[in-house]
């Protein structure tokens, strides 16, 4: 497993606006940005970006660890 960090922008035909970012533990960056385009928040945006990588905790299972929009970070 690796840690992604995913940003998500754009709503629409917009492409600025409010950003989120994804704190997400996967087998790649395809799964990764799959969690976050699925998600209830992701849903809201229209393009994803990988912005991070890291090795992430052997144990544990894949999903998202944390996403957060515009200030403070909320833990899933």
């Amino acid at each position: 497993m690796r840690l992604f960090i995913i940003e998500a922008y754009g709503g629409g035909i917009r492409s600025d606006g409010p950003i989120a970012l994804f704190t997400i533990r996967a087998d790649n960056e395809d799964e990764a940005i799959g969690m976050a385009r699925s998600s209830d928040l992701g849903q809201r945006y229209t393009q994803f970006e990988l912005v991070g990588e890291g090795e992430g905790a052997s144990l544990g299972e894949a999903g998202i660890l944390a996403h957060s929009e515009g200030g403070g970070e909320r833990v899933a």
